[in-house]
């Protein structure tokens, strides 16, 4: 259509979830993307610290997670860039 124009959305779309780690899988696969690998460091320095407690953590695919979320990006994408943010 002459003239018309095209609404561009930027920014991190949210999706909410029970599960998210197992529907940032589902989308990773379904876009051809991967999802953000888990810090286990950090998430176990958020628990010694008193910031999070076990319960807040699971583990996934053997790895220990958040509960709270997960996301997904391009396979080329900086670490920083998180284009997919899945949470409860």
């Amino acid at each position: 259509m002459p003239g018309a124009r095209c609404a561009v959305w930027r920014g991190r779309p949210r999706l909410a979830s029970a599960d998210p780690h197992t529907l940032a899988d589902w989308w990773a696969d379904a876009l051809g993307r991967e999802v953000e690998p888990s810090d286990e460091p950090f998430i176990r320095g958020l628990i010694e610290a008193g910031h999070a407690t076990e319960a807040d953590t699971k583990a996934h695919r053997a790895t220990l997670v958040r509960r709270s979320g997960a996301g997904i990006r391009h396979r080329d994408a900086d670490p920083e860039g998180n284009e997919l943010c899945l949470s409860h």
